[in-house]
């Protein structure tokens, strides 16, 4: 017999009492009656829930301001002047979770 041989039959044989030691200790699972709480009964998939959630878009929005301009003449006119801005407004939106 080669060596090979001898191991693998060594190790069968030694797979088959550690099978029969386990078959006769009993089987334990990671439920057993004891641990009802960390063991749920049956995994019902993903549960689905509406939250609101707040996010923020830019907006440009128009604001007016008094500017000093001069005329032809080189003299000094306050005049109403229109601008744009950059704004972050929040909005709350209805969107659906997975728990």
């Amino acid at each position: 017999m080669t060596i090979v041989n001898k191991i693998t039959k060594t190790l069968g044989f030694g797979a088959l009492l550690a099978g029969l030691f386990v078959g006769f200790a009993g089987s334990a699972s990671a439920c057993d009656s004891y641990a009802p709480a960390s063991c749920p009964v049956a995994y019902a998939g993903p549960q689905y829930h509406d939250v609101w959630v707040v996010t923020y878009e830019t907006r440009q929005v128009p604001y007016t301001a008094y500017v000093t301009v001069y005329d032809d003449c080189g003299h000094p006119v306050q005049v109403e002047r229109t601008f744009w801005r950059t704004v972050s407004v929040p909005v709350r939106r209805l969107t659906t979770v997975a728990f």
